[in-house]
């Protein structure tokens, strides 16, 4: 019959930091140091049902916490998609909330952060309208986005990016058609695209 009784609390051989507790001579749960000391565990304890669903709660935010930390020292994630990878791991709602929380106090997750490297990253490469579709998926404002794009100048960078593509080469219908079709697949505006072709060459207009 089961006890719920404390039998064994071991330091784990590779983590300092970290126990192994035993319950009715059975391992049942990794813990870090500071909840241990926390839930003052100590070997002949009783636990009782509330005391076991408190230290699952627990156990499952430093789990939580453990794999986002992982995840934001590699790259910056805006609070959506952590939130959605928290999700797919299995992890509480609650749990989530929380270790959210603490990341955006510490300056892991920042929307505002986010979306202005977003820009800065992609805007040699995309349009707004593809710039702005991306970060919308990742959960970002409208009004934040609106806000971030404000000085960004589309068309100055879109001149430049067909200048470098046309580079060297005879500018002719056929090809005028084929970047009309490869920037507006990258979510720039097709008058804008028309726009800047005309200031490289004559050829445009009847090219469709």
């Amino acid at each position: 019959m089961k006890k719920n009784e404390i039998t064994d609390i071991q330091q784990q051989k590779n983590a300092n930091d970290r126990y192994s507790v035993f319950i009715d001579g059975e391992f049942a749960f990794g813990i870090c140091d500071f909840d241990l000391y926390k839930l003052k565990l100590r070997i002949g304890d009783i636990l009782t049902d509330e005391q076991l669903l408190r230290i699952d709660e627990l156990i499952d935010v430093e789990k939580c916490k453990s794999y986002a930390v992982g995840l934001v020292a590699k790259k910056m994630y805006s609070k959506k998609e952590i939130s959605d990878k928290l999700s797919s791991k299995g992890f509480s709602l609650t749990a989530i909330s929380g270790v959210i929380s603490i990341l955006e106090e510490y300056g892991y997750i920042n929307d505002e952060v986010f979306t202005s490297l977003f820009i800065e990253n992609y805007m040699n490469k995309y349009g707004v309208h593809k710039i702005r579709y991306e970060l919308k998926s990742k959960g970002i404002s409208e009004d934040l986005i609106s806000e971030k794009l404000t000085d960004f100048d589309n068309e100055k960078n879109l001149f430049n990016l067909i200048k470098q593509k046309t580079y060297g080469k005879i500018v002719d219908k056929a090809l005028c058609a084929k970047i009309i079709r490869s920037f507006a697949a990258k979510g720039f505006e097709y008058e804008k695209i028309k726009s800047c072709l005309r200031k490289i060459t004559e050829e445009v207009d009847d090219f469709e």
